[in-house]
């Protein structure tokens, strides 16, 4: 079909998100709208536009008068599993669709996870500062000023939220490490899911009974009003004071300022985080900017590899294709 016969989709122009490969293959079956094109006529309305992929750092359709601007509008496809981002009311009272990509990022996430337990285990951070420093040159570790890290082997590690990547999470520490582990979320998950996972899985019925027990706890759940800030100053005093908080969950699950006070005051030991509040965190915030902190930070960037990227990409390009067959798509938030 010619380019104007072709339905629009509105895509962001962020830099590197959407990859080539996904451009070819949507630039086949839509005519591509960027964010850019978009918003260059405030004025003008697009009937064209069928479909949009948003993601929590370019949700750029959110208000009423956007969509008021997309008459024809049927799905907006998240790029990402979380959606606190997004007005579903909203959407639903309009009848367009929303889409996430839930099953395709557990992997890449919970592997992220682990690289914060490690570097944070190892100190990697006083690591990298020290070896530029004269001290890091000479050629002896004996008298190293770089704190002793410590084994994951044998550790205990608690996770917040057995979904698909606090399982990922399980099953990297528990059969690759030989972590105990202890999991909290409001309902128990089946027996069975607990032995597939090592048989050392234990549940705990509240994250007091959770935090006082582990030397790393991962956040995997979703951010919601019953979460937001689960870890503050007070939930922080039941940790042990070698522990280590490792957040790839969402930023607003931690009170930022609680766990800075924490860390400077020694009530936790270490902190790894892909996820903050805010996000990002302003280059002179003392969780980045402060080097004795063992604190490991990175922007957000759990599913940041080739393949998770691309796989989150076709997921939402099929959504799309059925929405505009008239299908409901498999990861819908909701049925119209």
């Amino acid at each position: 079909p010619q380019m104007a016969e072709l339905p629009g989709l509105l895509i962001p122009k962020r830099s590197g998100l959407l990859l080539p490969e996904f451009l070819a293959e949507a630039g086949r079956h839509f005519r591509l709208v960027t964010t850019d094109e978009f918003e260059s006529e405030p004025q003008r309305q697009w009937p064209e536009i069928s479909a949009a992929v948003i993601c929590v750092v370019a949700n750029y359709i959110d208000c009423p008068e956007v969509l008021d601007r997309l008459p024809n509008l049927k799905i907006a496809a998240n790029h990402g599993v979380g959606v606190e981002h997004i007005n579903q009311e909203m959407f639903r009272s309009r009848r367009i669709l929303v889409t996430h990509t839930p099953g395709v990022i557990a992997e890449s996430t919970a592997d992220a996870a682990l690289l914060h337990i490690l570097n944070t285990a190892r100190s990697q951070r006083q690591v990298f500062e020290h070896i530029r420093t004269p001290a890091g040159q000479q050629p002896s570790w004996g008298g190293s000023a770089v704190p002793l890290g410590n084994d994951l082997a044998g550790a205990t590690v608690g996770i917040v939220g057995l979904g698909a990547i606090g399982r990922c999470v399980a099953r990297r520490c528990g059969l690759g490490f030989g972590c105990r582990l202890y999991y909290y979320q409001r309902r128990r998950a089946e027996p069975q899911l607990e032995l597939e996972l090592g048989g050392q899985l234990q549940y705990c019925a509240s994250l007091a009974d959770l935090l006082p027990r582990c030397d790393f706890v991962v956040l995997a759940c979703p951010l919601g009003p019953d979460t937001r800030h689960m870890i503050n100053a007070d939930t922080l005093r039941l940790m042990r004071s070698t522990a280590t908080l490792i957040n790839v969950a969402r930023g607003g699950l931690v009170d930022t300022e609680a766990l800075l006070t924490a860390l400077r005051s020694g009530v936790i030991a270490a902190a790894g985080l892909d996820v903050t509040e805010p996000e990002p965190l302003p280059a002179e915030h003392p969780l980045l900017s402060d080097s004795r902190l063992n604190v490991w930070v990175t922007p957000h960037f759990g599913t940041h590899t080739s393949q998770t990227r691309l796989s989150m990409q076709r997921l939402c390009l099929d959504q799309i294709r059925d929405a505009l067959r008239g299908q409901v798509p498999q990861a819908a938030l909701f049925e119209l």
